[in-house]
């Protein structure tokens, strides 16, 4: 089940929170994860990319 259909479910508001931080930081913390999945920095790239925007998150009128 997909979190907006849990929220839908339970009746609540779906609420998505953005952590802006900068690509050298998200790449250094990926590297350091855990030893057995560390993110490769090409993903974390592709990722930090594709994160939406503060202004696409925001409510609408």
């Amino acid at each position: 089940m997909a979190r907006v259909d849990r929220a839908l479910y339970h009746r609540r508001p779906a609420v998505a929170v953005l952590f802006e931080l900068p690509l050298d930081i998200c790449q250094a913390r990926g590297t350091t994860r855990a030893r057995i999945h560390p993110v490769p920095q090409d993903v974390a790239r592709e990722l930090r990319q594709m994160t939406s925007a503060a202004e696409q998150l925001a409510p609408r009128d």
